[in-house]
C-alpha cells in the first residue's frame, strides 16, 4: 500500500530540506523533474534584486547556444516563442552554464508567425536568415509547426551583460 500524502510531503521536506518543496509530493518532482529545476530557478532568480527594484520577471526562458549568442552579441533583439504572452518587464535568458541574461522587454506581438514576423523585422528574429522564409522554417524546426498563437518579445539590453 502506497504512503498516504501527508507521508510522502514530509519525506520530501525531510529528503531536500528546510521546507524547499513545501506542499508538493516527492512523487510530483519524480515525475516532472524539469518543471522542478525550472521552478527552483524562478524563485532563486525572482528571490534577488527584481523584487527589491519592483521589476516583475517572465519566467526563465532557455534558449540554445547560437540563439543565447546571438542575443548577447544584441544581434537577435526579437524573441518568438510560442503560445500567450507573459506578464513581466523583464526576460530572463539561460543556455546551460552561461550566466543568464536579463533583458527588458520593450514591446509584445502575439498572432501567427506570418503575422509577428515580417519582412521588415525576420533579421532581428533569426539574424542568419537570408529570407524570410529562412527565418520561419527555423522556428518550424524548433516548434514543429506554424499554427497557432506565437509572442515576439522585443528586447533592450538592461546593462552590460
Amino acid at each position: 500500500m502506497p504512503p498516504r500524502e501527508s507521508t510522502r510531503r514530509s519525506t520530501t521536506r525531510n529528503l531536500i530540506g528546510n521546507d524547499l518543496f513545501l506542499g508538493e509530493s516527492l512523487v510530483t518532482r519524480i515525475l516532472c523533474p524539469v518543471t522542478a529545476i525550472t521552478q527552483f530557478a524562478n524563485n532563486f532568480i525572482n528571490d534577488g534584486k527584481s523584487l527589491l527594484s519592483g521589476e516583475t520577471d517572465l519566467p526563465l526562458l532557455w534558449a540554445r547556444k547560437e540563439v543565447y549568442a546571438w542575443i548577447r552579441a544584441s544581434q537577435k533583439t526579437i524573441d518568438v516563442r510560442k503560445g500567450k504572452p507573459h506578464i513581466g518587464t523583464v526576460a530572463t535568458i539561460q543556455c546551460g552554464k552561461y550566466p543568464a541574461l536579463r533583458l527588458q522587454i520593450v514591446k509584445r506581438e502575439t498572432g501567427s508567425l506570418a503575422q509577428i514576423i515580417t519582412e521588415d523585422n525576420f533579421k532581428f528574429v533569426i539574424p542568419t536568415a537570408k529570407t524570410l522564409k529562412d527565418a520561419i522554417d527555423y522556428l518550424r524546426r524548433i516548434y514543429g509547426t506554424e499554427e497557432g498563437i506565437f509572442t515576439a518579445y522585443h528586447l533592450a539590453q538592461t546593462k552590460k551583460q
